[in-house]
C-alpha cells in the first residue's frame, strides 16, 4: 500500500484450561447444529461405492426442478454441471478422496430446469475406510447466485467505499496507538546485512513513559545509539528483530532485563512481528511489578504450603455437602487415613458414634444455611488401625472473595485423644480428692479438738503441778527462817538446792507449756524492725559489762509475728551469754538476704561445740552440761528449733570444740520486706 508502514498489533489468549476448553467445544457443537438448519439450501449424500447419490428436494428446487425430475445417480448429476467447470470440479473430488487436500471446497456452475446456469458453492466431508478407502461423502450446496449479483451491482462503488474506510481506519489506528497503554516501537533495517543498521522511525507515548526517556529525540538513531547500556546483550534483541523479518513470522520473549542510567532494572516482556519494507515492530509492557507480585506469591505458597505440610494439627476443607476438598498430610499421621483415599468422602464417615454422626451433620448444615456462625463438635474417630481417638472439629464458612459465594467449609481438626484421657483421670482423681478432703476436713476438726483439749491440760497441769512447786519453795524459805539458829552450813546448802530443784522444775513446766503451744498458737503480724528488736531483747538480758554484743547494721524491717522471733533472737543470745567460758566475751549477730529468706547469724567466741553434738543439741531435754552445774531445762534449743520450723525456715549450728559456735536460722520475707 504505496510503501506505507502498517503497524499491526498483535494479540492472543491462551486458553489452558481444559474444562473451559470442553464447555467451548459444546457451545460450538450447538452452533453448528443450528447453523445447519439456518443457511442450508441443500445437502447431499454420497455412496461413492455403489455410486447413489441423494439430492435433498432443497437442492433440486433450487435448480427449479421438483423432486421426481432428477434421479439420485450421480452421473446425472454430474451431467448439470457446466462442462466448463466439470474438469475442475472432478480434480477437487479426486484430491479430496485421495487426501492430498484437507478440505473439498467447490465453487461451480449448475444448469437449471429453464437452461439456464447458478453459481453454487460446494462443500464435503468423506469418509474413509480402515483401508483408506473412501466409502461416503456428504456436504451442503449454497446458491452464490444472489451474492454474485450483489457484488457486481457494488463494484463500481468500491473506489469510493475504500477510501472512505482508509480515512476512517487511519483515524481510528491513529488513535489506538498513541492512547493504548503498551509501548510501540517501529524499526527499520536499512541494510539486511549489517544488523548495526536498525534505525529507530517511530515510537508511541507509552514507550517514553516506560522506557523513561523522550524517544522522539531518538528517531532516526540507530539500536545501540537508543539504548546504549538497556539490555543486559543486546545482540540477543537485535538478532531477533533481524530473525522476525527474514522468516516473517512474529516472535515473544517473555522476559528481558532492561536498565537505565541511575534507574532499577526493570522486566520487560516483548512481541516482534513483521511489517512492510524491512520493517519491524516491537511491542512491550513493564511486567517488573508483576513478576515481583509472582515472585511473592510463589514464595507465599510455599511458607504456607510449608506451614500446612507441618503443623501437626488437621487443616481441610469442605463442600458444600460436607465431602473432603482438601487434608493435610497431619490428616494421616493421626488417623492413618491417606488423603487421596478420603478426599472426596463425607465427613461424617469417619465419626465412630451414629448419635455423634447425627448431631455433627445437623450442625454443618446449620453452618451452611448461615444460621450459626462457627461449627464446633467433639467426637470419637476409628483409625485405619482399629484404635479409636478423640477428635475436635472446628469450622467455618469458606467464601469466595471475587464472587462472594459459598465454597463450603473450613477449619481445622485437633487430635484431643491425650486431653479426654486426662480429664477422665482428673474426674477420677477428683472424686477421690473429694473423699479425701471430707477424710482430712474430720480430721482437722477432730486435731482442733485434740489441740483444745491439750491447751486446756497443759494449762491444768501446769496450774496444778505449779502450786505444790512453789508451796514446796515457800516452805522451805519459813522453815530456814524458823530454825535458822539451829541450821548449820550444809543444812543450808541443802535448802538451796531443794529451791533450786523447785526453780528448774517450774522452768521445765514453762517450756513444755511454751513448746506445745509452738506452731499452734497464731499472733497478729506487725511491721518489725529487726534493729530495734535486737536492742530491746540486748537491754532486757542485762549482760555484764565485759561482754561486747555487736548488732551488724542495717537490719531488715518484716511484716511478721513479733513473739516468735523474740523468742528465737532471746533463746540464742542467752545461750550465748550463759555458757560462755570466761567472764568476758564477744557475741556478733548479722543478717544475709537469701532469696524468700533472711538468714540471721549469732556469733561468740565461747568454747564451742563437739560437731558430734551438733544434733543432739536441738533435741528435747538435752543439754551438754550437768543440770547441777548450770541450771538449764534442755528445752530452750528444741524451743527455738520448733520455732524456726514452724516458719518454714531452718536452724543449724556451725561450731567446733574450743573455736567459738555460729547459730544460723532462716526467717521468711513477706509481702512487705523493706531493708
Amino acid at each position: 500500500m504505496n510503501n506505507e508502514v502498517i503497524l499491526l498489533i498483535p494479540e492472543g489468549r491462551d486458553l489452558t484450561d481444559s474444562k473451559a476448553l470442553q464447555e467451548k467445544l459444546r457451545e460450538c457443537e450447538e452452533r453448528w447444529q443450528l447453523a445447519v438448519q439456518v443457511i442450508e439450501h441443500g445437502h447431499f449424500d454420497w455412496n461413492i461405492l455403489s455410486g447413489e447419490t441423494y439430492q435433498s428436494p432443497k437442492l433440486k428446487a433450487m435448480l427449479g426442478y421438483d423432486d421426481h425430475e432428477i434421479s439420485n445417480d450421480y452421473h446425472q448429476w454430474q451431467s448439470l454441471i457446466h462442462p466448463e467447470d466439470l474438469h475442475l470440479v472432478n480434480e477437487k473430488i479426486r484430491a479430496y478422496l485421495e487426501r492430498k487436500s484437507p478440505h473439498y471446497v467447490a465453487e461451480y456452475r449448475m444448469r437449471c430446469k429453464n437452461n439456464t446456469y447458478k453459481s453454487i458453492l460446494a462443500t464435503g466431508q468423506a469418509k474413509w475406510d480402515d483401508n483408506g478407502q473412501a466409502v461416503r461423502m456428504v456436504g451442503f450446496y449454497q446458491d452464490l447466485s444472489q451474492q454474485k449479483q450483489v457484488r457486481a451491482e457494488m463494484e463500481p462503488l468500491n473506489p469510493a467505499l475504500e477510501t472512505g474506510q482508509s480515512l476512517s481506519f487511519k483515524g481510528l489506528f491513529q488513535d489506538i496507538v498513541e492512547n493504548i497503554q503498551m509501548g510501540l516501537l517501529v524499526w527499520h533495517l536499512e541494510d539486511p546485512n549489517d544488523l548495526e543498521s536498525f534505525r529507530l522511525i517511530a515510537a508511541n507515548p507509552a514507550a517514553n513513559q516506560l522506557i523513561g526517556k523522550p524517544l522522539e529525540n531518538c528517531l532516526g538513531q540507530r539500536f545501540v545509539q537508543c539504548f546504549p547500556r538497556a539490555f543486559t546483550d543486546n545482540s540477543v534483541i537485535i538478532e531477533a528483530h533481524a530473525e522476525v523479518i527474514r522468516t516473517r513470522q512474529a516472535q515473544a520473549i517473555p522476559k528481558f532485563s532492561y536498565t537505565q542510567k541511575d534507574e532499577p532494572s526493570k522486566i520487560l516482556t516483548l512481541k516482534l512481528f513483521p511489517l512492510p519494507n524491512n520493517c519491524v515492530g516491537t511491542a512491550f509492557e513493564d511486567i517488573t511489578q508483576q513478576r515481583q507480585t509472582e515472585k511473592a506469591l510463589v514464595e507465599s505458597t510455599r511458607r504456607y504450603r510449608l506451614v500446612v505440610n507441618s503443623v501437626k494439627e488437621i487443616i481441610f476443607q469442605t463442600d458444600l455437602s460436607g465431602c473432603w476438598s482438601f487434608l493435610n498430610p497431619a490428616w494421616t499421621e493421626i488417623t492413618g487415613y491417606t488423603v487421596m483415599e478420603s478426599l472426596n468422602c463425607h465427613f461424617s464417615n469417619f465419626i465412630f458414634a451414629p448419635e455423634d454422626q447425627q448431631h455433627c451433620q445437623e450442625m454443618f448444615q446449620a453452618l451452611i444455611k448461615g444460621e450459626q456462625e462457627i461449627f464446633q463438635a467433639e467426637f470419637r474417630c476409628q483409625t485405619r488401625d482399629g484404635n479409636f481417638r478423640w477428635l475436635e472439629m472446628t469450622a467455618q464458612l469458606h467464601q469466595d472473595e471475587e464472587s462472594d459465594t459459598y465454597l463450603g467449609a473450613l477449619g481445622t481438626i485437633n487430635d484431643i485423644t491425650e486431653r479426654k484421657r486426662t480429664e477422665a483421670i482428673l474426674q477420677a482423681r477428683a472424686g477421690e480428692l473429694t473423699r479425701l478432703n471430707a477424710v482430712l476436713l474430720a480430721t482437722t476438726a477432730q486435731l482442733e479438738k485434740r489441740n483444745q483439749e491439750l491447751d486446756q491440760f497443759a494449762y491444768v497441769a501446769s496450774h496444778d503441778l505449779k502450786a505444790p512447786l512453789r508451796a514446796i519453795a515457800n516452805l522451805s524459805v519459813w522453815i530456814e527462817e524458823d530454825i535458822k539458829d539451829q541450821l548449820d552450813e550444809d543444812t543450808r546448802h541443802q535448802m538451796e538446792l531443794l529451791r533450786g530443784r523447785v526453780h528448774r522444775m517450774e522452768a521445765l513446766i514453762n517450756g513444755l507449756l511454751q513448746y506445745s503451744r509452738v506452731g499452734r498458737l497464731k499472733g497478729q503480724t506487725e511491721v518489725i524492725n529487726v534493729g530495734e528488736l535486737l536492742t530491746e531483747i540486748v537491754d532486757s538480758l542485762a549482760p555484764p559489762s565485759e561482754f561486747r554484743i555487736e548488732i551488724v547494721e542495717p537490719m531488715p524491717t518484716l511484716v511478721t509475728e513479733s513473739f516468735p522471733l523474740r523468742q528465737v533472737l532471746t533463746n540464742l543470745i542467752s545461750n550465748a551469754l550463759k555458757h560462755h567460758h570466761n567472764n568476758e566475751g564477744n557475741i556478733q549477730i548479722s543478717v544475709e538476704e537469701k532469696e524468700e529468706f533472711y538468714q540471721f547469724s549469732i556469733t561468740d567466741d565461747g568454747p564451742g561445740i563437739d560437731p558430734q553434738y551438733h544434733e543432739k543439741i536441738f533435741g528435747i531435754f538435752q543439754t551438754l552440761e550437768a543440770r547441777d552445774k548450770t541450771e538449764n531445762t534442755g528445752i530452750g534449743l528444741s524451743i527455738v528449733k520448733k520455732t524456726v520450723e514452724s516458719q518454714k525456715g531452718k536452724i543449724w549450728v556451725d561450731s567446733k570444740l574450743g573455736d567459738g559456735t555460729t547459730f544460723r536460722f532462716t526467717w521468711p520475707k513477706t509481702s512487705i520486706s523493706i531493708h
